[in-house]
């Protein structure tokens, strides 16, 4: 239950906010520069963070900008029907063509612009927890910079989520893509709509309006990232439950008084208008093949409780202490009573947590927006646990180890991303050879069939209308069998009748990231239809 207005921001808090945001994303902004401007004999393909994923997006923003509304798999040979899916990067491919922009143009401005959405929306939102100025504003870089320990377990060779779920890490969200931001700001404004305390008489023309925009934000967020709804459905649900019987209790309501209470309202808000898209993936789900086995194959699993918390790092403490508080069975009633909006934050930590290490097969991807309650949590257990108790000297040592201990595994990953520019890393640029090759077969005609390297094919959806037979672990329709044959080929094991036996294919690419994969294979009754420096396409 939040309050019903947020803490009043002066002029002077907005204005120090938008300047911090803006030199995080100047700063996120930097590598991207750098990588635009390499020397010509290399082109940047668009992503520096999580590249493959990243290609993947824009190959879907390519299906928009040739003029399609619904989706087909780009990464599989046969895609079977369009369905209504992944709109939100179809509407940005509609947008880079109506603007004459290159897509990866629209990519970029796209992340920089809902980068800001979530970092601003979160400083709002924060204000309903925080009263003081300082507070908030704490609270808000940790929420923006901040993150675990992962970077202790780096010298022992693990990999933590903190360096790599995007999903969970604000800093990594906007370094990596839009629609995670978006998605997140958009769980914010919905939260702040919904979770606000019953109105009083004379106050139902704003809960109206709450209602209304909750409508709006929950039907984007359907289209953005419609898996975050659950979390944004069980969150809304329980938080209204305990609000309902907390006044239940109070007004000594009887249980059908409790049914028709209006404070169920948002609730219906938020089922009514993520019920048909939810029942429509569910639908297409179980009738189109081709995205059965997409979902089939699109496991993301929570990492293990060790990691978790090794990543959760100092904050994910601080909230636990904090959850501690509020259910101590001495001093939670009392602080459950004073400040119910932890109480909310704490549901929606307890509750998230419950969805990620539920039996499904997407938890990993449930763990959008997780990051906000942690940071709730941590700040109130820092400005009512910790801070009361420490004398006046060792204050300023605690800020300061506590500031170390959370900036480095963003500062590895940020450094990571600058390293992989000099080197000009194959997942993250092509050589102008790669890159005059996949325009050539951008002008051929849509939708033929392209066999190359997995490497290699990772670009082509992106940068063409073809297809490939093997390019993305999750989007290729049974990708283990197809990218197995794929590398049978070029190593030699199997030879062009056979591979045509089972697949269609209309071009074959043979460049140096096949030949890392083996000699050039015989390719009987084929010849060469374009070659620019070591890269050839054959074709019949």
């Amino acid at each position: 239950m939040l309050p019903a207005r947020p803490q009043q921001i002066s002029r002077r808090e907005w204005c120090t906010v938008l300047a911090l945001t803006a030199l995080i994303l100047l700063a996120v902004a930097l590598p991207y520069v750098l990588a635009y401007g390499v020397p010509p004999d290399h082109v940047f393909a668009g992503a520096l963070f999580n590249p493959m994923d990243g290609q993947s997006y824009l190959a879907k923003m390519r299906e928009g900008w040739r003029g399609d509304w619904l989706f087909t798999l780009p990464y599989t040979a046969d895609p079977g029907p369009g369905t209504f899916i992944f709109v939100y990067y179809l509407v940005l491919g509609h947008l880079a063509r109506l603007l004459n922009v290159p897509l990866d143009g629209i990519y970029q401005w796209a992340r920089v612009l809902t980068s800001g959405f979530l970092l601003v929306s979160a400083y709002h939102f924060f204000a309903r927890f925080f009263e003081s100025a300082r507070a908030r504003l704490g609270v808000w870089l940790l929420f923006a910079l901040g993150s675990g320990l992962g970077w202790l377990a780096v010298p022992f060779g693990a990999v933590t989520s903190d360096f790599w779920v995007a999903e969970a890490f604000p800093f990594l969200s906007v370094l990596s893509n839009s629609h995670f931001c978006l998605a997140a700001g958009l769980m914010l404004w919905i939260f702040e709509w919904t979770l606000v305390a019953e109105p009083g008489d004379g106050q139902h023309a704003g809960a109206l309006r709450r209602l209304g925009f909750t409508a709006l934000a929950v039907t984007a967020l359907a289209i953005v990232q419609p898996m975050t709804l659950a979390v944004v459905g069980v969150v809304v649900a329980a938080v209204k439950a305990l609000e309902g019987l907390s006044q239940s209790r109070q007004n000594g309501w009887p249980l059908p008084r409790l049914l028709r209470w209006r404070g169920w309202l948002p609730v219906l808000a938020v089922a009514v208008f993520a019920a048909p898209w939810v029942l429509y993936d569910f639908v297409v789900t179980l009738t189109q093949p081709q995205v059965a086995g997409w979902n089939a194959q699109d496991v993301t699993p929570s990492p293990p409780a060790w990691n978790a918390l090794l990543s959760g790092g100092l904050p994910l403490a601080l909230a636990c202490a904090g959850v501690a508080a509020l259910c101590w069975p001495r001093t939670g009633t009392q602080l459950r009573r004073r400040r119910p909006e932890m109480v909310a934050a704490a549901l929606w930590l307890g509750l998230n947590v419950l969805l990620i290490y539920a039996p499904l097969s997407v938890q990993r991807r449930l763990a959008l927006g997780i990051w906000t309650p942690i940071v709730i949590l941590a700040g109130f257990a820092w400005q009512h646990l910790l801070w009361p108790r420490l004398q006046q000297r060792w204050k300023p040592l605690v800020v300061t180890a506590a500031v170390l201990l959370v900036l480095p595994s963003n500062g590895l990953v940020y450094a990571a991303v600058f390293s992989a520019i000099p080197k000009q890393a194959p997942e993250v640029f092509l050589t102008a050879d790669e890159a005059a090759t996949l325009n050539w077969l951008g002008g051929q005609a849509q939708g033929q069939v392209v066999l190359a390297s997995p490497g290699f094919s990772e670009f082509v959806p992106a940068r063409t209308d073809e297809r490939v037979v093997y390019g993305h672990p999750h989007e290729t329709v049974m990708a283990t069998a197809h990218r197995q044959a794929v590398e049978d080929f070029f190593a030699g094991r199997i030879l062009l009748g056979a591979f045509e036996a089972q697949y269609r294919v209309d071009y074959v690419v043979y460049g140096p990231r096949e030949e890392a994969l083996g000699p050039k294979p015989p390719l009987p009754g084929w010849h060469t239809v374009f070659q620019v420096g070591a890269v050839a396409v054959y074709g019949r």
